[in-house]
């Protein structure tokens, strides 16, 4: 069921408005708390950042 949550491919905004599990929302929290874990990212106050380490693998796998 926790793994629900998480897509290993891209998906569109019709896919997630479609989605029986979960609302878009609640799968953009559940990707940015992933991403969280991975320490890509990370969480102050209810508002989210991308970390130096977010930006290292986007720059190594020439995502940006």
């Amino acid at each position: 069921m926790l793994y629900e949550g998480y897509f290993p491919k891209f998906v569109g905004v019709s896919a997630l408005e479609e989605s029986s599990l979960r609302t878009k929302w609640e799968l953009i929290e559940a990707v940015l708390s992933y991403l969280g874990d991975k320490g890509y990212v990370m969480s102050k106050e209810g508002g989210w950042r991308i970390t130096a380490k977010g930006i290292d693998f986007l720059e190594d796998e020439s995502l940006i």
